[in-house]
């Protein structure tokens, strides 16, 4: 697994107090390339491929730009039956048909959570020669830790004191403390695949948010914590976001300006009553009201969902608020935006140090401009259309090659599918 960024964004930023780290300080053994992405024959494949786009839900259709794909040496086949690679959903069962016929094949995957796909059933296949995801696990060991209901951040939050006891998480056979990672989880590549996740930021010009960063930064933030969160069913996600209000209500934090919404809109009988009472029924909202509230805020608190990843740091980073997450270093991304005191501010999934860490922020809030700085460079300059479409197409040239960047490396010479 590899991820290009842009270099000048992933300049270290100046420190902000003692537990702030620098680039320098990231740990050496991340899956992370700082080597600026360079389109065009220079990273063509070695060799001329066809690839075939087998329908698949959701896929921009920018991605499948034949003009960008001639720039590394690819073309569009007519159909499935005379391509050298096809692009299928994971879940497609034609794939099969193609790979006894002879043709090699990429499997796209959208996923929640980063260990998502780590056993489907044709990784191990020799001619299938990759996965494009959009989020992974950083290093291979991390596939093997634990997983609660085939999720590593779900074991996080029901192996905690708080948390382990409650029905929602007291379901010993959806432990799994050993699990099946197929030998192909080599092949699994972060790619960008579900573009509209990023909206607004992929609709507008970069232009729009960073013509004067300053303003962003350093405009009055008369609130001092955000967190608008979904409750939707009895998964652990939900029990993590419903106990972030009682954690909010500590006394400790009672001199803070808080705003606070609590929307359920999902299908739990056994947590609707409970909700109910947490929220007082439904307590949503609108989109624009969302970023209204991101751009006024010193501090978003972003719960974890489904997956790892959410939309509400994204916005965070935009908007330029503090973003504060339950730890999820191990997830690498495009951008590579969860590096704990690099990008967020990282607490415990049972929210046990929330308080403190608040209070802690908000005491030397002017110390981590330079964090909310970076933050926000690194993910608007890396969170383009032409980034992840050149990625796409860069991975595409890696996983025919087997290499780590396909035709960049012309040391390595062209192996058959």
């Amino acid at each position: 697994m590899n991820v290009t960024e842009d270099r000048e964004a992933l300049a270290a930023p100046g420190l902000a107090l003692g537990d702030f780290k620098s680039d320098a300080d990231v740990p050496t053994e991340l899956t992370l390339s700082v080597e600026a992405s360079a389109p065009g024959p220079e990273c063509r494949c070695l060799g001329k491929h066809s690839v075939f786009f087998h329908p698949i839900d959701r896929l921009p259709k920018k991605v499948m730009s034949r003009k960008v794909a001639g720039q590394y040496g690819l073309v569009f086949a007519a159909s499935a039956q005379t391509a050298d690679v096809v692009f299928a959903s994971s879940r497609d069962k034609k794939v099969k048909k193609d790979l006894a016929k002879g043709r090699a094949a990429i499997l796209l995957m959208r996923t929640d959570s980063t260990t998502m796909g780590s056993d489907h059933d044709l990784l191990d296949h020799p001619r299938v020669i990759g996965m494009f995801r959009e989020f992974a696990p950083r290093r291979r060991e991390q596939y093997f830790w634990p997983w609660f209901k085939s999720r590593i951040h779900y074991f996080k939050i029901c192996n905690s004191t708080r948390f382990r006891t409650n029905p929602i998480c007291d379901r010993p056979k959806q432990f799994r403390p050993k699990h099946m990672v197929r030998a192909g989880v080599d092949k699994i590549r972060v790619v960008n695949l579900i573009w509209w996740q990023y909206f607004p930021i992929l609709e507008k010009p970069i232009q729009d948010f960073d013509a004067a960063p300053e303003t962003i930064l350093d405009k009055p933030r008369p609130i001092d914590v955000f967190v608008a969160v979904h409750l939707r069913n009895d998964d652990p996600y939900s029990l993590q976001r419903s106990a972030l209000r009682e954690t909010l209500a500590d006394p400790s934090l009672s001199g803070l300006k808080q705003v606070q919404y609590f929307c359920y809109e999902g299908e739990s009988e056994l947590w609707k009553a409970t909700w109910n009472r947490v929220v007082h029924g439904l307590n949503c909202l609108k989109g624009d009201q969302y970023m209204s509230y991101l751009r006024q805020s010193k501090i978003v608190v972003c719960a974890w969902g489904f997956g790892e990843r959410t939309g509400c740091e994204h916005g965070g980073w935009v908007h330029g608020a503090l973003v504060v997450k339950p730890q999820s270093d191990w997830v690498l991304s495009l951008p590579d935006m969860y590096r704990s005191n690099a990008t967020y501010i990282a607490v415990k999934a049972d929210w046990s140090d929330l308080p403190t860490t608040l209070r802690h922020v908000l005491a030397h809030y002017d110390g981590y401009r330079g964090m909310r700085a970076y933050a926000r460079k690194t993910f608007l300059r890396n969170a383009t259309h032409k980034k992840f479409l050149d990625h796409f197409w860069r991975s595409t040239c890696a996983a025919i090659e087997q290499t780590d960047w396909g035709g960049c490396n012309k040391t390595r010479s062209k192996k058959p599918l």
